[in-house]
């Protein structure tokens, strides 16, 4: 929510309102359940057999990370709009 630009704070809450729309009120499950160096939990989160990080990067809201130096998008809203049809 506290991105560089005011674009990226805009996406980030638009990003908040479709998980909170998808994910509100409904039972999720937690898998592979850890905690990384700084002591934050990790973990995989479903809606049903439905991996909620995957859901989140297919509708470009976030991107895919494997370790290392994130790239964001250089416009998280042109980003976004690439994806809808």
């Amino acid at each position: 929510m506290r991105g560089k630009s005011p674009e990226e704070r805009d996406m980030a809450h638009e990003a908040q309102k479709a998980l909170s729309t998808k994910i509100m009120g409904k039972d999720v499950f937690l898998k592979n359940l850890e905690k990384e160096k700084y002591g934050r939990i990790l973990c995989d989160v479903y809606l049903q057999k439905e991996n909620i990080s995957a859901w989140m990067v297919a509708n470009r809201f976030a991107v895919p990370y494997e370790g290392g130096k994130k790239t964001p998008p250089h416009s998280w809203k042109a980003y976004h709009e690439d994806n809808i049809i």
